[in-house]
């Protein structure tokens, strides 16, 4: 099947049937929202157990927003989405942490969301924000369930190892700004 310009009901409707969930950092009550998916072209290959969306897509759930120039979807024997992988210059991901105030950015050019094991890794150019908070490399891995970010500053097109960035804003900082969103919002 192959679908142009915006995605048909049909489409969304087969892909919450598949069943879409979030990684476990989200907003739980994300999971019980619409997924809207926009896309300039769509393919779905059952025998290949994949979708692809291609041309400035646009996913949203709830507070979950994924934008990237392509996203592919691809499904296990029992027709459950069990990976994705979304590719842009970079690919942009954010949404809202249960219990926390400020949403999780991400961006990289290769993003992919290891669904059942709740596992995101983020590759070429990744960074990871909170708020004030961030953390930047070549590759990024964030284990969901455990909690545990590894990352890696990769080789430079001069064979120069890389190094990862990290900058964690005090505590006292931490509450005057969150005093300031809370005014704010």
């Amino acid at each position: 099947m192959y679908l142009s310009k915006k995605i048909s009901l049909q489409v969304i409707g087969a892909m919450l049937a598949f069943g879409l969930t979030l990684p476990a950092f989200a907003l739980n009550t994300d999971r019980d929202q619409p997924l809207e998916i926009e896309a300039d072209e769509a393919s779905i290959d059952d025998a290949k157990g994949e979708t692809i969306y291609s041309g400035n897509v646009i996913v949203v759930q709830g507070t979950l927003r994924l934008q990237a120039n392509k996203v592919v979807l691809t499904y296990d024997k029992k027709k459950q989405v069990d990976l994705i992988r979304a590719d842009g210059t970079p690919a942009r991901f954010k949404q809202r942490p249960d219990g926390k105030k400020y949403d999780v950015k991400a961006s990289a050019n290769i993003m992919e969301f290891k669904i059942k094991k709740d596992i995101l890794n983020l590759r070429v150019n990744a960074k990871i924000t909170q708020g004030k908070d961030t953390f930047t490399g070549e590759n990024i891995t964030y284990e969901a369930k455990r909690g545990l970010i590894r990352a890696n500053g990769g080789k430079s097109s001069t064979g120069k190892k890389g190094r990862v960035k990290v900058t964690v804003q005090p505590s006292s900082l931490r509450r005057k700004s969150d005093k300031k969103a809370d005014k704010t919002e």
